[in-house]
């Protein structure tokens, strides 16, 4: 789930998951990641730091405070992001970013929070493990 209040930028996310072959769904607001948040339960949030109308650290707090708390990566040009991230356990990267590293670190927070869950639920997901599965 990529939440970014940014069209283009939104766009840009999904379209870089979907090239490397995960299924990727963007919203534009914490409204809308709320509900996905109760209703598709995403395993992996890529959260822009400067929501419009909110503090991404409230999101956030209330998804790492979940029972099975989602994984999630910051996205943010401002310092401010990385005091935020380590305060709740989550990568950070800066805007401008690297795809590669934007992917890795996606890969890397979804693992993570597999394992803590001691299971595996995707909305984001690459097709290699659907062969798999």
């Amino acid at each position: 789930m990529v939440v970014e209040d940014d069209d283009d930028l939104r766009d840009l996310f999904v379209e870089l998951l979907q090239q490397d072959g995960w299924h990727a769904h963007g919203v534009a607001d914490s409204s809308a990641a709320r509900a996905a948040m109760h209703t598709l339960a995403p395993d992996v949030f890529v959260l822009d730091f400067n929501l419009v109308g909110e503090t991404t650290e409230g999101l956030l707090g209330e998804l790492t405070s979940m029972p099975s708390p989602p994984a999630a990566v910051l996205v943010s040009a401002a310092d401010a992001a990385r005091v935020v991230a380590a305060r709740h356990g989550v990568p950070v990267i800066s805007k401008p970013f690297d795809a590669d590293e934007l992917l890795v670190l996606v890969e890397a927070a979804r693992t993570r929070a597999s394992s803590a869950r001691g299971g595996r639920r995707w909305l984001i997901f690459p097709p290699s493990m659907l062969a798999s599965a």
